[in-house]
């Protein structure tokens, strides 16, 4: 897809609601990458110092061995067997500890700081990250109207990601809301894009763009929303469950029943 590089954001780019995540998922600071280095570097010197020492060690007890089976003596051999087999477990033991300690580091050293807080540790961390990339790039081509277009389009399209990727099944939402950061959004910028360097028919291609932001919103909004009712029900469920094991008749009553029943009580008081 070919989009004319991004200058920098306008006074117009203000205007964008919920903008601010489109700059996360930055790297870590130098400070964290130093840091992450110095520890692989720590963890390979540790490796060939200990791998070192048990190859010496290791020599050492075979050159014990070989004089032993020489003597003839069983004890001393079967000692030495054991103590070159503990070298080896205890060099795979360290080996395996160095390795479990690299993956726990780079994993720390791979999340992002944004508000997106853990949900970058999912299988979803790159696509919202290609998703933010590919509005900022593209919405700098396009007026103020097609950017907010844009700006809301791609949020909808995080907010389901997001939603949908909470429950770890491919649901018909969450293949649409993949679709649609993976191929429906990208597609209509890129045939935009081509259209405007021909250079003509821009008016009605702005109108077309427009028309199909509007329906993914639409769509992404509807899958948040969905969503959102089903978790609610959640909650609900599990309110009437301890209303029923702990509470009383009057607490199986939404909330917002007994709140307006309450007003509507102190009215016919007064």
């Amino acid at each position: 897809m070919s989009l004319s590089p991004s200058p920098r954001p306008t006074s117009d780019d203000q205007q964008w609601p919920d903008q601010q995540w489109l700059s996360g998922g930055k790297p870590t600071s130098i400070a964290g990458q130093a840091a992450y280095l110095a520890g692989r570097a720590g963890d390979t010197l540790g490796l060939i110092v200990v791998g070192a020492l048990s190859l010496g060690l290791i020599a050492v007890l075979l050159i014990c061995l070989i004089l032993a089976g020489i003597k003839g003596s069983l004890v001393a051999t079967l000692l030495m067997l054991l103590a070159i087999a503990g070298v080896v477990l205890a060099f795979g033991k360290f080996r395996r500890q160095t390795r479990q300690a690299a993956v726990l580091r780079s994993g720390g050293a791979a999340l992002p700081r944004s508000d997106v807080g853990t949900e970058f540790a999912t299988l979803e961390a790159e696509r919202i990250q290609k998703l933010a990339h590919l509005t900022l790039k593209a919405g700098a081509s396009l007026s103020a109207p097609l950017r907010q277009k844009l700006n809301a389009s791609a949020t909808a399209i995080r907010d389901a990601l997001r939603a949908t990727a909470a429950g770890g099944v491919l649901t018909r939402e969450a293949h649409d809301a993949r679709q649609a950061a993976d191929d429906d959004l990208p597609t209509a910028l890129s045939a935009y894009q081509d259209l405007r360097v021909t250079g003509s028919g821009l008016a009605y291609g702005e109108v077309l763009l427009s028309e199909q932001l509007t329906l993914i919103e639409r769509r992404m909004r509807s899958i948040s929303d969905a969503q959102a009712q089903q978790h609610t029900r959640k909650l609900e469920a599990g309110r009437r469950y301890l209303s029923v094991k702990y509470g009383e008749a009057d607490d199986l009553q939404p909330a917002e029943m007994r709140v307006s029943g309450q007003k509507v009580k102190g009215e016919a008081e007064r």
